[in-house]
């Protein structure tokens, strides 16, 4: 009796390894969104403690922390759009990530099928040779007086 060999094993060491690859991008898309997420939020809590003086205080003082506050605006608004960035990569990966494990998937599905249909067939015939071997016993038993 022959080995079972799946036809499609190729094909399906390459989906494995696309789908490793799909969750390894998945892992940095994910590291770089938590990433840009804190550094968003570092940012705003940075923006939230700048404070404006109180009482009577010089032009100079108000339009230093007038130009803060325009800086740390923009630095807010630039790490907003970062992580809006990051977000749409984890995203596009996630995306990636699902469709290659789903296809892989299917092709081990196909390969269970197949292998299943191969044990089946392989019981038929030993089922089948020893349905030939008791009647050759029971011939030859019935032949000899």
């Amino acid at each position: 009796m022959r080995a079972f060999r799946f036809r499609l094993d190729a094909v399906a060491r390459v989906r494995d390894h696309q789908e490793r690859v799909a969750a390894q991008r998945l892992a940095l898309a994910a590291r770089d969104l938590r990433l840009a997420q804190s550094r968003c939020a570092e940012s705003r809590a940075a923006a939230r403690q700048l404070t404006f003086p109180d009482g009577a205080c010089s032009m100079a003082a108000l339009l230093w922390v007038q130009d803060q506050s325009a800086r740390m605006a923009e630095i807010v608004r630039r790490h907003e759009r970062l992580e809006a960035v990051a977000a749409t990569g984890a995203s596009e990966a996630r995306g990636a990530w699902v469709e290659a494990e789903r296809r892989r998937r299917a092709l081990r599905r196909l390969e269970e099928r197949q292998r299943s249909r191969w044990q089946l067939e392989a019981e038929r015939a030993t089922a089948a040779e020893l349905d030939d071997m008791a009647t050759v016993r029971v011939r030859t038993a019935q032949a000899t007086p």
